[in-house]
This record gives structure tokens, sequence and C-alpha cells, in this order.
């Protein structure tokens, strides 16, 4: 900060000490004799965000915040949520889980996040609980965490929870190949695997499955065991014939969440930040994502490419985003390849919503556009998809969870309800109990992070 200073105002002879004597007085201010932690829990109670901080002894256990703009993009493109844990983000080691969605452009905007204290099925069900009571998801995409498997199957029962197949793969890698003697026989191993991952449907899976047992459990008894035991009873989680049938917009891995682990090392730089500091840096992080989110939908509602520029995609310019658009003009490719004999299995319309080369060859034939209910809403563009609620409803959004606390009190005590005594006599033993003070996390962060290396000696 001293050398942009000096480089910005030549004459300015500030010291370092001084820049840092100004910065503290800052962070003085900020907290007004609050400690960080308190200051965070007033924070994010004082409107912008959806929160919940969950207290044990006084002690922080677990916070969970989205950003208002955040909240927006959820609702909108709510179909398919990505989650995964990142460390090394706080001076106090509590994992922080990111969830992530998608927009109609397939970029990746930040939906939610939530410090916890440990990476157990309690943790994951609290945080989930919050973000159900903003979105019922259709497909959560994760790593085989088991806990956080338990935690979806209990909150979002009608979900579908798809396992990350990069993650997957690695596994059988690591933990089979080294029961092979050599590469020709790790590489037919490898082979059967990915006949049974990438089979088309659950008979040929089966089939597939038979013939990958008749193969290997006699042979290499552990290297099947591994792949029976850890893997098979999830196969409907990453198996291509069963995840094609549900609409996941191509999210079969993590590796979008885990991409966006990066931006947000980018904007914190040092992982012994307090949880205020990380609030605040990710704040700044969203109000950037939500300009450039922004930004492009409203560029996509003005242009159209030229070899978008067909009479079938008429009735979808400036409504429907370029990536849909051309997830479309790939499939009308490939009828001019003649690669369109095949019948139709309706893969890539469940998995994309979007519609296929069977059904384009049929628009060419009849001459007719493709109509836009044919489109998932998922891919629809919004004139202003952040601020897109009407005045009032962005009057409500502002209104703090206190005013709206204040509100509902004020309502109920002016009322007819015969609970208002009762009610007035527990809000009077609540002014008169003494001020309870919020605390930092316990020592006893668990995470199930990367182990580090052990020191050689």
């Amino acid at each position: 900060m001293q050398c942009c200073t000096k480089n910005s105002q030549v004459s300015n002879k500030s010291t370092a000490q001084e820049v840092y004597n100004v910065m503290q007085s800052a962070k003085a201010e900020c907290l007004r004799g609050r400690t960080p932690i308190e200051a965070l829990a007033d924070l994010v109670s004082e409107g912008g965000y959806v929160s919940k901080v969950w207290l044990e002894e006084q002690h922080v256990n677990g916070i969970f915040f989205m950003h208002e703009d955040s909240v927006k993009l959820a609702k909108v493109y709510g179909t398919v949520f990505l989650l995964d844990c990142t460390y090394q983000t706080n001076k106090f080691s509590m994992p922080l889980l990111n969830i992530v969605g998608i927009t109609c452009t397939y970029a990746t905007f930040n939906a939610g996040f939530a410090f916890m204290r440990a990476e157990t099925e309690a943790f994951y069900t609290w945080a989930l609980r919050q973000l159900a009571a903003v979105v019922q998801p259709t497909v959560l995409c994760t790593d085989r965490d088991l806990a956080l498997m338990k935690s979806i199957a209990s909150v979002f029962p009608a979900c579908h929870n798809l396992l990350c197949i990069w993650h997957i793969n690695k596994n059988v890698a690591v933990n089979c190949k080294k029961h092979f003697l050599n590469g020709e026989e790790w590489n037919g191993f490898l082979a059967a695997w990915n006949g049974l991952v990438y089979s088309k449907s659950d008979v040929q899976f089966e089939d597939a499955f038979a013939a990958f047992t008749q193969a290997y459990s006699v042979s290499h008894p552990d290297a099947f065991a591994y792949v029976n035991g850890t893997w098979i009873p999830h196969k409907a989680k990453f198996v291509a014939g069963y995840i094609t049938n549900w609409v996941h917009f191509g999210s079969s891995s993590t590796s979008r969440v885990e991409g966006n682990h990066h931006v947000i090392k980018s904007y914190l730089r040092l992982g012994s930040l307090d949880l205020l500091l990380v609030l605040n840096r990710l704040t700044i992080m969203l109000a950037n994502q939500m300009v450039e989110l922004n930004t492009e939908m409203c560029r996509q509602q003005v242009v159209v490419p030229h070899h978008l520029n067909q009479d079938i995609f008429r009735d979808l310019h400036f409504k429907v985003s370029l990536f849909a658009m051309d997830k479309v003009h790939a499939q009308l490719h490939q009828i001019e390849e003649g690669l369109h004999g095949a019948p139709c299995s309706g893969k890539f319309t469940s998995t994309w919503g979007l519609p296929c080369k069977h059904a384009l060859r049929s628009h060419l034939e009849r001459g007719t556009r493709i109509p836009l209910d044919d489109i998932h809403p998922q891919w629809h563009l919004h004139s202003n998809p952040i601020d897109c609620t009407a005045s009032g409803a962005n009057d409500e959004a502002r209104s703090t969870p206190r005013k709206r606390l204040l509100s509902s009190i004020e309502q109920l005590l002016y009322s007819n309800n015969p609970r208002v005594s009762s009610l007035m006599m527990r809000l009077r033993q609540v002014v008169d109990e003494p001020d309870v003070q919020v605390l930092n996390p316990t020592d006893d962060v668990k995470k199930r992070g990367r182990p580090r290396k052990a020191r050689v000696t």
C-alpha cells in the first residue's frame, strides 16, 4: 500500500507506521468496540444476506450466508448446484463449504457459503437446511463424502445426487493400479471400467458388469473388491446410463466448483484471516462477479453470431443464451453430416433441456422454427437478471432481518391474539437478561482436508 501511494503521489512522505496507524484506526471505527466475530454476526444479520449463525455455548459453530444477489440468481437458475469444501481460508481452520450454480450463459456463480466447525453429517444437514429455505434444487453434484451424501438424502429427498466422475476415476487408479503387474493388464482393466462408467443403459451396464466380474473377481480380487464395494453401490449416481435421465447440464464432475476455489483464494490471498475479513473479501468478489455476469447476459440480448443467423433459430434470438444455441447448432451440424439415422434415445434432451437432432430434423422437414417452449428455462435470458424483481419486492428484499422481526412483533402486540400477554412477559425476560457474547470458534475444528506431508528428517 505504501509503494502504491508513493508511486501515485510522489510528494507523499508517509511512513509504514503511519499507514499502519490509519489502517488500525479504520478497523477500530468499523468494529465500534466489538470483536471481529461479533461484528461479523451483526453484519450478516443487518441485511444484504440470507444468513444463519450457529452458536454452541456462545462459540460460533457455523455461519451460513448467501448474498441477496446470489439468492436472486439461485432462484432463477435453481436446477443444478455443485458443492465442495475448500480449506486454509481462515485462521480458525474452519472448512468453507462452497455452493455454486450455473447461469444461462454456462458461467459459474457463487450461490452460498458455510463455515463449519467439522465436516460431519450434522453440520452438512444444518447448512443444507439453510439452502433449502431459499431453493429446492433438482440435482446436486458432490464428491464421495458419505456425510454430505447422507445429508442431501435427508434434506432433499427428491434431489438427485451426482458423484464427480473425475474423482471416481482418480480413486480407482490410485487403489487398483497397484494390483496389476504390467501396463497391458492395467489398460485392459481400465477399458473394462470405462465400459461400466459409460454404459448407455442399465441393461448395458448389467451385461458389462457381469463380464467385468468374470474377468477380474478371481484374477484380481483386491481390485475387484474395491470397485464392487466402494463404487458399484453408488452406480446410479455416476454411470452414464442412469444420470442421463436427469437434467444436469453436463455437470458430472465438481471441476466447476473446484475451479471457483482458485477464484476465492485469489481474493483472500491469506489463509490466516479472521472470519470478518474473509466475509468482506468474499463480498467484494461477489460484487465483481455480479457485474461480469450481468454484463455478459445483457450483451447476449443484442448479439447474434453469424452461424446462428438462421431462420430455424429466429424465435430464440435475444431470448436464449448463445451457449444453448451453440449446443443446438452442434446437433444441427450432425444432421448435415448424416449422423441422425439411429433411433432417438432422448438422452440429449433429458440431460441438457434442449431439442436433439431428431427434433431438429422434424423442424427442417416442416420448415418450422424452434419454439421457445422447447428450451429449458435454465437457458432463457432475462432482461435484468440480478435486479429482476418489482420495486415493492426490492423494498422487501432490502428490509433487514431486524426490521422484519420488529415488524412481526409489533403486528402481534397490537393484534387480538390471546398470546399477547405471554409474549410481553417473555420479551421482558429477554430484555432483563444480560447480553450473550458471541465468541470465536473453538480450537477443535475437524476437517477432512488433504493431510500434511510428513516432515522428512
